[in-house]
């Protein structure tokens, strides 16, 4: 019999985690929200000690009504937290790159769709004339001296296709990182995809000469938390989550089951259970906040009373 190998040995931080309510979450919502929530909802975040944000994206405004007021929301995130946030925007095409430069983003995050069905229905172009746009927009960051994330949507599979074939990952990310993108995002877009595929996706990235990988995280099937350790354990330290677990998918078949994002708050929960973290308590409260925001349950595991001090807190009232 083999000796047991601690799998967690050497493992180290800072573990950074990007929370995408604002934009992944809001973003797939039906009906569209005021400034005054979309602001209460960052200092959420930034009350919970989170620092990394995606907030908004540069769509055009009758395509993403959700996020119409892209500028001034960057405008009030600035004047009430000044450079403390990193704030991301999400951009698909020159115009977009140039009102999130003009709005001080801190990172500009190119969207990248490896599916050809998926790409046409979300994008009306093919995963060929993405690629084509990414790169110029790789380039163009880089001419304004802005930081650029490239993230991959539908890597793995997609629900019009079927599984993606790993020499489109592996293509792209050469073409892009021959552009100078250095940064990448592999999202699991679906949440149908599993630890052991999203690790050989990561392999296969990384040899590609990728300097950072990070993890957008949804949780359809249940395993968003363990490819979320799969991650850790192959090198990530980036995660993309939000609150709640709200939002997450736009574009999908109307069959398919519910499709949010990994809830924020039971990754900090994790982190801070094998020693990666700090006590999640505050990331707990954010997502009851955003619940309450929102008009809509918190789906986190954590929000719901399952961590160790809410049980004890229980059981203490209990006995008392």
């Amino acid at each position: 019999m083999s000796a047991a190998v601690d799998v967690f040995a050497g493992l180290e931080g800072p573990v950074t985690i990007t929370d995408t309510t604002l934009r992944d979450g809001l973003q797939s919502l039906p009906e569209t929200h005021p400034l005054a929530t979309k602001l209460a909802i960052l200092d959420a975040i930034a009350t919970a000690g989170l620092r990394s944000i995606e907030i908004t994206s540069f769509m055009r405004p009758d395509r993403v009504p959700q996020l119409a007021d892209a500028e001034t929301l960057m405008a009030e995130a600035r004047a009430r937290h000044g450079d403390q946030l990193e704030l991301r925007g999400l951009v698909a095409n020159r115009r977009g790159l140039g009102r999130a430069i003009a709005a001080r983003v801190d990172v500009a995050v190119v969207l990248m769709t490896l599916s050809d069905a998926y790409a046409r229905r979300n994008q009306g172009m093919d995963s060929a004339e993405n690629l084509r746009i990414a790169v110029d927009l790789v380039e163009a960051a880089a001419d304004q001296g802005t930081d650029v994330d490239i993230a991959y949507s539908m890597p793995l599979f997609c629900p019009y296709e079927g599984p993606i074939a790993a020499t489109r990952l592996q293509a792209a990310t050469a073409r892009l990182v021959a552009a100078g993108a250095r940064n990448f995002t592999l999202c699991t877009s679906t949440g149908l995809e599993n630890p052991r595929e999203v690790c050989a996706a990561l392999t296969l990235i990384r040899a590609e000469g990728a300097e950072e990988i990070a993890l957008h995280l949804h949780d359809t099937n249940g395993m968003g938390l363990a490819v979320a350790l799969a991650g850790l354990l192959s090198g990530v330290r980036r995660f993309e989550t939000a609150l709640g677990g709200v939002g997450g998918g736009i574009a999908l078949p109307s069959g398919m089951p519910g499709h949010g994002n990994l809830p924020t708050e039971d990754l900090a929960h994790m982190l801070a259970e094998i020693g990666l973290g700090d006590d999640a308590a505050a990331v707990v409260a954010a997502a009851e906040t955003v619940s309450e925001l929102l008009g809509r349950p918190a789906l986190g595991r954590a929000a719901q009373g399952a961590t160790k001090a809410a049980i004890l807190a229980t059981t203490q009232q209990e006995i008392n």
